[in-house]
């Protein structure tokens, strides 16, 4: 249900000082002042639709419970989007689940063609090799949009006014790929994923990619582009975007350079990490409207004492995942927000599948003996 976002009960209705109107210097206070003074009725009052988009599911063995929840908030519009599918197997590969969520900016068409296409064009790929099966579809996303067919399918998925060209438009990407004994976590922008494991210690299984970063500082000043810093204290790629990696955003990469050297680079970065099944509790997958007001411990320490209602069946994963964004709400979160939950059973170490505890202890093995 929308709440609105002004009581009315500052709105006084004496008249400026005059010498407030006659200096340039004071014009945005004064005009803003003019806002005030304005009856409820009179005045555009900003919105909040704290309406939830829900999703719940499960990937059998390698993730039996998953849910998500999207809100658009404070923004005129939604701009983020999810998918969690399953991989199909080919020959020789093992099982896999992948899942994904995207944050659009300058609008949601890019946002929405990595929904559509990024699982299918994951499947294309050899996934006996997921760290450049990862990388290439990251890759082939950016290809894609720029033929005369992406460009089509660009258009249908921003709507009838939405922002279609990909010069204009953009998003980041945090990916998940799980099999049996892996996790596989790929991200470009400031989307983030966080492994909580029984201890309750927040893993980060991604890297915020930010401007003022060292390395990508060094990437976007080599590719001839610079970083700014504006009046609130972000730091811009040409004082612009405040990311440094992005699906689109094609006014900010040039084609005379690889993908991975661009200034804006679609390239993700991609974490390998072992499966501990008699550890490993849940992921957090979501955008950055989440992580502007919780750190990665603070959602960890909301979720776990939450977390038996969902394995016991008393709460849907999409459910706490909606907590956890009226919690960010409450915080001040003025952005959309996605938050995409997976839930693992964690078993103890003398029901692990034989291939995985091996795995297990042979790099325990390898750690001791280094």
């Amino acid at each position: 249900m929308p709440c609105t976002g002004g009581t009315g009960d500052i709105r006084e209705q004496t008249p400026p000082p005059a010498w407030m109107g006659e200096l340039p210097i004071v014009q945005a206070a004064y005009d803003a002042y003019e806002w005030l003074t304005k009856s409820p009725s009179q005045a555009a009052q900003p919105q909040c639709d704290t309406t939830k988009d829900v999703e719940d599911g499960g990937f059998g063995n390698l993730a039996p419970i998953w849910g998500v929840s999207s809100m658009q908030g404070w923004r005129p519009s939604m701009e983020d989007a999810h998918f969690a599918t399953k991989i199909n197997k080919r020959a020789g590969c093992d099982e896999i689940a992948a899942m994904g969520v995207m944050d659009g900016h300058g609008g949601a068409g890019v946002a929405n063609f990595c929904r559509r296409h990024l699982p299918l064009e994951l499947e294309i790929h050899d996934g006996r090799d997921l760290i450049s099966a990862l990388t290439n579809t990251f890759q082939r996303m950016d290809e894609r949009m720029l033929s005369s067919h992406g460009q089509k399918d660009l258009e249908k998925l921003s709507g009838p006014s939405g922002n279609w060209k990909p010069d204009e438009v953009g998003s980041t990407a945090v990916v998940c790929c799980l099999r049996e004994d892996e996790i596989l976590m790929a991200n470009a922008g400031d989307s983030r994923a966080v492994l909580c494991r029984t201890d309750g210690i927040a893993i980060n299984l991604s890297e915020d990619h930010k401007p003022n970063c060292p390395k990508e500082r060094e990437r976007i000043e080599k590719a001839g582009a610079c970083v700014m810093q504006d009046a609130h204290g972000t730091y811009r790629v040409n004082g612009e975007l405040s990311v440094s990696r992005s699906i689109g955003d094609f006014r900010l990469k040039n084609m005379r350079l690889k993908a991975e050297d661009q200034a804006v680079s679609c390239i993700p970065e991609v974490k390998s990490i072992r499966r501990r099944h008699d550890q490993d509790e849940f992921i957090v997958m979501a955008c950055d409207g989440v992580w502007d007001v919780m750190t990665s411990q603070d959602v960890c320490d909301f979720v776990r004492p939450r977390l038996p209602a969902v394995r016991n069946g008393c709460m849907t994963a999409s459910a706490l995942a909606s907590q956890v964004l009226d919690q960010c709400l409450s915080r001040l979160s003025r952005d959309n927000m996605t938050l995409l939950l997976v839930v693992f059973e964690v078993k103890p170490a003398s029901e692990q599948p034989l291939l995985v505890k091996a795995k297990n202890f042979i790099e325990d093995t390898g750690r001791c003996l280094r």
